[in-house]
């Protein structure tokens, strides 16, 4: 529309006095409101009439059961609906200027809106319990993560901790907001419509302003530090060629007999303190007799890029008491720390070759290598007992 300017209402919908201040200051300028559509937004364009004025009706009930009773009659008082504002407050314009006021009664006024605004309040009370179960809910995720060892929790999940209380810091600021207008209501009488003036408005502009700006910068961190450090963000980059020895190397007989199909799944994931890759290479999955799936061996090596030095002793050494088997420390050439473990694997309890004939238990075998910030885990599941050749396949 020509000439047309759209705003939007800068006030709550019962704050009835400054919106109808607002309305007279556009009175002022030679403009003519039309219509209001979503989210508040009002459309004005110029009057070529003589001045009028705004009221807003703020119906007992919500909904539109008497809008024609209440539009005849105001009608009949000399005023014109123009829009309604949500479903129990209407925007009408002053037709003659003998029109009489509307709303001139402070007590039925103020019981509407003391009710929608108790509404809010409820609301509010909803929402802060909604954020205190979901802080209690980061506290217990936390816990559990800390179970894992300090150092685990600092390399792999403390982009957690900011990233919970940036959105923390939204969720407060956006409800210290609301709970500022709904106290700002109660401070004044809602019928001597000169609460708006240029003042109040660059101080509600600069407060939404400000508001926006802090909101926007904590969600644009808290969503860059999801993209990037949650270790999820570049999973589809390269992975570098696994540094030790093949899954053909353990065993050459046992490799053998692997049928011709081999599942090999590398993958990368980058955090904030560690770059982490992993390696799987598992045999065919082979059926038993009574239809049961496993896997006759496998073989994944993981790497872990610490980029905190200090911390990467102290996390393989808490990394290793997590496990109930003992350790034993080899000497393997090439490597700071190698770390070395062997424990038996049954699977009698759900894989069944037949009547009283369960699978044989395999040996399964764990390595951890330690080479400056480099931390490389091995686990192996098969019958070949490594030990004897720990020196030959891994040592470099």
């Amino acid at each position: 529309m020509k000439n047309s300017v759209t705003e939007r209402i800068p006030y709550q919908w019962y704050e009835i006095d400054a919106i109808e201040g607002w309305l007279d200051e556009h009175v002022r300028q030679g403009l003519r409101l039309v219509s209001i559509s979503g989210f508040g937004r009002a459309l004005f364009v110029p009057s070529t009439g003589t001045l009028t004025r705004y009221r807003i009706h703020v119906k007992p009930e919500r909904g539109i059961s008497h809008d024609d009773e209440y539009r005849a009659a105001f009608a009949q008082s000399g005023w014109e609906f123009v829009d309604s504002i949500n479903a129990q407050a209407d925007v009408y314009q002053a037709v003659r200027p003998d029109a009489v006021e509307i709303n001139t009664d402070e007590e039925v006024l103020r019981s509407v809106i003391d009710r929608a605004v108790r509404n809010q309040w409820i609301l509010i009370a909803v929402f802060i319990a909604s954020i205190l179960f979901w802080c209690y809910q980061q506290v217990k995720s936390f816990s559990l993560y800390l179970e894992q060892g300090i150092y685990s929790f600092l390399i792999h999940e403390v982009i957690l901790i900011p990233l919970a209380l940036g959105l923390l810091i939204v969720w407060l600021t956006a409800l210290a907001a609301i709970i500022r207008n709904l106290r700002t209501i109660k401070k004044r009488r809602l019928l001597n419509r000169d609460f708006h003036t240029p003042q109040e408005m660059q101080r509600r502009k600069w407060q939404n302003r400000r508001l926006l700006i802090i909101d926007g910068i904590l969600l644009v961190v808290c969503f860059a530090c999801m993209l990037f450090f949650d270790g999820s963000g570049r999973l589809n980059r390269p992975v570098p060629p696994c540094p030790v020895a093949d899954l053909s190397a353990i065993n050459a007989e046992e490799y053998a007999n692997v049928p011709p199909w081999e599942f090999k799944h590398d993958s990368r994931s980058d955090y904030l303190f560690s770059t982490f890759y992993h390696y799987s290479r598992m045999s065919e999955v082979v059926y038993s007799a009574n239809d049961k799936p496993y896997h006759p061996f496998d073989y994944s090596v993981s790497v872990n890029e610490i980029r905190v030095e200090s911390w990467v002793v102290p996390y393989l050494h808490e990394t290793l008491a997590h496990y109930d088997e003992p350790w034993q420390q080899v000497d393997i050439s090439g490597w700071d720390e190698a770390w070395y473990q062997s424990y038996g694997i049954s699977r009698t309890t759900d894989l069944i070759l037949d009547e009283g004939a369960p699978i044989p238990p395999d040996t399964g075998h764990r390595l951890y290598l330690l080479d400056g910030n480099t931390i490389i885990h091995v686990s192996y599941n098969g019958a070949t007992d490594l030990y004897p050749r720990l020196q030959e396949l891994y040592g470099r």
